[in-house]
């Protein structure tokens, strides 16, 4: 900024400045950032969990700002899941997969499809009047498209868990939003999907809502707190989302809401 107000036969002290002070800072930047990153990969280590993505956001938030681990957390699980090999063995008794009976993989591989064709027309058109600018916009296409590609991947990797050492739900979609709920909080469960109209707090375990399919409906005795990727979240009491077997988990929750209530 002092560089264009300032008038260039009066620049001299300016010059001086970026010379020796730009480096400095570099350098400050540079140390930060390996100190950081040593930080992160010892505290990465320390961490125990079978969980991949638990593990990373739980190294990174001890490291960095909880909003800046959040974003690194994201951006490291977008690369980790596009080339991580698919999940291989059986499934545990108390895991439940969600994407296998809704069809959302063939339905949102066919809209990337569809994009990528409309990311190369833009960019063709845009290029005509601002080359940089069609670079942009294609550099930003892609890279969503990767972000929602790995998404679909962890899907195979991040399944609902019924935690009966913890006494809680876990609730996922891939990477793209997770929430645990703890048996107690559970109020009822019942099949089909709750329209949001009826409940502000309503949410959908969902990153595709409007294409997703939703079979369960959990309602809860307080408000949680369903997290999504880079730090975003949102408070709700009742939650839809798709179960493969949803006998077997309709009947797995039932069954331990019934314990609580002849426990209590």
């Amino acid at each position: 900024a002092a560089g264009f107000i300032l008038p260039a036969d009066q620049q001299y002290v300016l010059s001086r400045a970026k010379v020796m002070l730009i480096p400095m800072v570099e350098m400050g930047i540079l140390s930060v950032l390996v100190y950081k990153i040593i930080s992160l990969k010892k505290s990465f280590k320390h961490t125990h969990g079978v969980d991949f993505y638990d593990r990373l956001l739980h190294a990174c938030k001890e490291v960095l700002p909880n909003r800046v681990g959040k974003l690194l957390a994201t951006e490291v699980a977008v690369m980790y899941y596009l080339f991580a090999p698919l999940r291989k063995g059986a499934i545990q008794e108390n895991e439940f997969t969600y994407f296998r009976k809704s069809g959302i993989k063939p339905i949102i591989g066919a809209f990337l499809f569809m994009l990528l064709f409309e990311t190369l027309i833009v960019h063709v058109l845009v290029e005509r009047w601002n080359p940089s600018v069609a670079w942009i916009l294609t550099c930003i296409g892609v890279y969503t498209m990767l972000q929602i590609w790995a998404i679909l991947r962890s899907m195979n990797q991040r399944l609902i868990v019924v935690d009966e050492e913890t006494r809680s739900l876990i609730l996922r979609y891939g990477f793209g939003c997770q929430t645990a709920i703890s048996f107690d909080k559970i109020q009822a469960i019942h099949k089909g999907r709750k329209a949001p109209s009826q409940d502000k707090q309503h949410v959908s375990l969902s990153l595709f809502e409007l294409v997703d399919a939703s079979n369960v409906t959990i309602q809860l005795a307080q408000e949680h707190t369903l997290h999504k990727v880079y730090g975003m979240k949102k408070k709700y009491t009742s939650i839809s989302l798709f179960v493969d077997e949803i006998d077997l988990f309709m009947d797995k929750i039932k069954a331990i809401l019934i314990q609580n209530e002849s426990s209590s």
